[in-house]
């Protein structure tokens, strides 16, 4: 056998034992590629283990996974389950961390868009754990708004909050610490949209606070302040002044009308509409200013219907006067100064990321 057959011989055995090595290697499962630049279109099916595609980072300024494109998205997802997300970011951490972290220098960090009907969410925030604690949603700008939100539908709202059923949970929380920056902003731009309804869908009775298209507050409860109540009023050079608003120990409600002495009686019967509105259970009182000379007047006769007017010392003038009338409004209970509610103490919504 010659040197040349020899070296052949050896050359082969060389090769084949280098291509079982690498079958083997490939059998445990340990294979590792890397490319400068992946392939311009590239699809990897699976249908079991954890994912498709997986990138796994353990440096501090390194990316797991990093989409870039220079007209479409550098990251999109897709699904067709209704049950799960295009795309989900978790973040295990117990320390702190972003679940989907979103930056742009023009654009949105974070867009989210549905083109259903049915209720689904543009972006949707869940905040689980033991602890219950934590944001759903949490935004944050140092020039501009930390969350901002539209609608194009009718009966729909740019932001929706939902509390469950934790005695301390927010539905929407805003915090401002600029001087004059609100901490929750609303703007309505259409002539009929309202601009806030706040809503309880647990009483049953639909109870809610509703700030219509002309700045008018109304609430199903009542509205209870820790000061003077104030109304703003022009005065006749359009100068806006400060009115109070009384107060009284007790829930009334008023009304004020003029009556007329016939030989020193008169009888006044309540206006129906005002009748309608006060409580027949408990009494009312009037007071009368007498608009001429007389031995003065008080109320002889009072009933549901009205009450009757007499002059003292059996006089018979016909002198016109005034009525005052004060009464307790249908429904509401005759309790004099009611112990005021606790006010319930959250806590700092800025203290559960901590």
């Amino acid at each position: 056998m010659s040197l040349s057959s020899i070296g052949f011989i050896r050359s082969r055995l060389r090769t084949t034992a280098t291509i079982g090595a690498a079958i083997a290697i490939a059998t445990v499962g340990v294979v590792r590629a890397e490319r400068l630049m992946p392939d311009v279109s590239k699809i990897f099916a699976c249908s079991t283990g954890k994912a498709c595609v997986t990138g796994k980072s353990t440096g501090t300024s390194t990316w797991g996974v990093y989409g870039t494109s220079t007209n479409a998205d550098g990251v999109h997802g897709i699904t067709d389950s209704p049950l799960n997300s295009g795309v989900a970011g978790f973040a295990n951490s117990s320390s702190g961390g972003h679940g989907i972290y979103g930056y742009s220098v023009a654009g949105d960090g974070v867009h989210g868009q549905t083109y259903t009907t049915s209720g689904d969410s543009g972006v949707a925030g869940l905040s689980g754990g033991t602890s219950g604690s934590g944001y759903g949603v949490y935004g944050n700008s140092s020039n501009g708004p930390g969350v901002f939100g539209t609608s194009g539908v009718t009966g729909s709202a740019g932001v929706i909050g939902q509390a469950g059923s934790d005695s301390e949970a927010y539905g929407v929380e805003a915090t401002s610490t600029g001087p004059q920056g609100p901490a929750l902003f609303a703007f309505a731009q259409g002539s009929g949209t309202y601009i806030a309804t706040f809503t309880n869908q647990t009483s049953g009775k639909g109870v809610s606070c509703i700030i219509d298209p002309h700045a008018d507050l109304s609430c199903a409860g009542s509205i209870t302040g820790g000061d003077d109540i104030k109304v703003e009023r022009r005065s006749g050079t359009g100068q806006p002044v400060l009115a109070y608003a009384s107060e009284s120990a007790t829930p009334t409600i008023e009304d004020l009308g003029v009556g007329q002495m016939h030989e020193g009686v008169a009888y006044v019967e309540l206006p129906s509409d005002f009748s309608s509105v006060m409580s027949h259970r408990d009494a009312y009182y009037v007071f009368l200013t007498p608009m001429g000379e007389s031995r003065g007047l008080y109320v002889s006769m009072q009933t549901a219907a009205g009450f009757q007017v007499r002059e003292n010392e059996r006089g018979r003038s016909n002198v016109e006067f005034q009525f005052r009338i004060v009464a307790v409004p249908n429904g509401e209970r005759n309790v004099r100064l009611p112990a005021a509610p606790r006010t319930p103490v959250f806590a700092n919504p800025r203290d559960l990321r901590n």
